[in-house]
């Protein structure tokens, strides 16, 4: 890669591609292998060589999420059945709380407080931080996400409060989502609508189907800690199943 940032190739010196996808060196690879081995130039021995290398390396090449051999983790066929499972039920959790909060009245502009006894210093919705709302966390408790400044100091810009929701008890969520006796974060910074606003909200383009927070989940982890019947392990702890989506597999399949 150049110093700019662009992508050349090694052998043809063109640009958007590297030696290992040059279909120049590809197409004479081809030309030299009809070859009778006899004919070959001490340079096109070396080609071939580089290629028989490169495929024996291939084969040897194990995979770091399930510890099969043929591939790496970017072309597992085990991960991105894992990860496409929980990306089913991110796009549920995201569509079932885009509709709880526009059913609350929830925007920038609208007046909120605690959600507890004696809840004082009302506040205005500033930002909505729609990256905080993810199912590989809020299966514990929704993340703070709404920031807000209390009206008694709306003039100071660095006066703010965070606030969160609490998860609804009709939620159709899976056995690993927490009760709500320990979601700290929904006890300690839930929110109750003052003064709601009449627009619905809307969150900013590509956020419900996006898959980067799901990718980045599963960064870490491996195989085997993805639960089945026949693993030796308890990998219960590990579990994926935050969302039920036996009944919302039909609206799902519209959004997604």
């Amino acid at each position: 890669m150049s110093w700019n940032g662009t992508v050349r190739c090694s052998y043809c010196g063109e640009k958007g591609h590297n030696r290992r996808g040059c279909p120049s060196l590809k197409e004479r690879l081809e030309q030299i292998l009809a070859m009778p081995e006899d004919t070959r130039n001490y340079n096109e021995r070396c080609l071939v060589s580089e290629f028989e290398r490169k495929k024996r390396s291939n084969v040897d090449r194990k995979c770091s999420y399930c510890g099969g051999l043929g591939h790496n983790r970017r072309t597992c066929e085990v991960l991105a059945k894992h990860r496409d499972y929980v990306q089913k039920q991110q796009v549920a959790f995201r569509t079932a709380f885009l509709k709880h909060v526009r059913e609350i009245g929830l925007n920038i502009g609208a007046i909120v407080t605690h959600d507890k006894e004696n809840a004082r210093h009302p506040a205005f919705v500033t930002d909505i931080r729609w990256d905080n709302i993810d199912i590989t966390s809020a299966h514990q408790s929704i993340n703070c996400f709404v920031s807000a400044r209390p009206l008694v100091a709306i003039t100071n810009q660095r006066a703010g409060s965070w606030f969160t929701v609490r998860a609804p008890n009709h939620w159709p969520t899976g056995r690993k989502w927490t009760g709500h006796d320990h979601r700290w974060q929904e006890q300690t910074y839930g929110l109750k609508i003052v003064s709601a606003v009449d627009k619905a909200v809307e969150p900013p383009s590509g956020w419900l189907t996006s898959e980067e927070e799901v990718k980045d989940f599963f960064r870490d982890r491996e195989a085997w800690m993805w639960p089945s019947d026949d693993s030796v392990i308890d990998a219960s702890y590990y579990s994926c199943e935050f969302w039920n989506l036996e009944e919302k597999e039909k609206d799902l399949a519209k959004i997604a």
